[in-house]
């Protein structure tokens, strides 16, 4: 058994097989497993240079698929984790909410390359380092703020709380507020004039998305009309199309992929007559109990 939490955080029985069957094959291997020990102490460390060499190696040696060991790897982590989690007083609560992300990158990375592991290893050392957490629907993790001045209160590099959406669901409006209202207490002791200030960069909140694709009334409009929207940026490589359809952009994929919702319908539509998918960064400041951030 790898991990207790496999169960808890809804893996399916095939994706903990494949983890055991695997992690056999790494124990035929000698030294390999005290490498693999080796690269956790030092991911607790900070040094993921060294961990992404020591891996590299294992998958190598080992003929284990590198999305695959990469979460055995963070499995394997959960443990030692947990306890800091409880020495640092936060709750078991906290540390399965926040790592059952682990679940949701699984089901990614099976659907858009069927393989049961991750395809976002560099996503989660801000997990072991209790730099993220999530809170109730969204994450969040302290940043520096990433752009000049918002309106004379946010300047360059104050610190903001990021908020992340994990594919795990609908994005209800009273979810989000609910999460916000958590985020606003976790985070009391570091609040601005009891102002808890939010920043997300997501495709999500990309206007021509948002003002053009999103059905009215749909909670992913719901949710892009919460933000103050500051800058946007076009990416012609539709970087985020796997996000709705389950596969990484090209032409010929675009024509011939399913669009079996409305949402995906209009995506697809939009980017056969050549537009692009983008990104924007957008603000809220929440009180701990409404958005005060006005949209101008």
């Amino acid at each position: 058994m790898i991990t207790l939490y496999e169960e808890k955080f809804g893996f399916s029985k095939e994706a903990s097989d494949c983890f055991e069957e695997n992690f056999e094959r790494i124990k035929s291997i000698s030294g390999a497993v005290e490498l693999l020990d080796e690269a956790l102490k030092l991911y607790f460390d900070g040094d993921t240079a060294s961990v992404e060499n020591i891996l590299c190696r294992v998958s190598e040696e080992s003929g284990v698929h590198r999305f695959t060991l990469d979460m055995i790897f963070l499995l394997r982590g959960l443990e030692p984790l947990n306890l800091i989690y409880k020495q640092e007083g936060y709750s078991e609560e906290l540390f399965v909410d926040t790592m059952r992300d682990l679940e949701y990158k699984l089901r990614e990375c099976r659907q858009v390359y069927g393989v049961w592991g991750t395809f976002v290893f560099f996503w989660y050392h801000r997990f072991f380092t209790r730099d993220l957490f999530a809170l109730g629907r969204l994450q969040y993790h302290r940043r520096p703020f990433p752009l000049e001045d918002y309106k004379g209160i946010l300047h360059k590099d104050d610190t903001v709380y990021s908020c992340h959406i994990p594919a795990c669901g609908p994005l209800r409006t009273d979810d989000v507020m609910d999460s916000l209202k958590r985020a606003h207490e976790f985070f009391k002791d570091e609040l601005r004039d009891g102002i808890l200030p939010v920043h997300c960069s997501s495709w999500l909140l990309y206007p021509p998305h948002a003002e053009l694709l999103f059905p009215e009334g749909s909670n992913l409009k719901k949710f892009y009309e919460l933000f103050d929207i500051v800058e946007r940026k076009a990416n012609p490589k539709n970087n985020d199309f796997f996000r709705m359809f389950g596969v990484h952009y090209s032409y010929e994929v675009l024509k011939n992929v399913e669009a079996d919702t409305t949402l995906k319908r209009n995506f697809k539509e939009y980017l056969l007559k050549g537009n692009c998918m983008g990104t924007a960064h957008g603000i809220i400041l929440f009180d701990g109990e409404k958005i005060i951030s006005k949209h101008e």
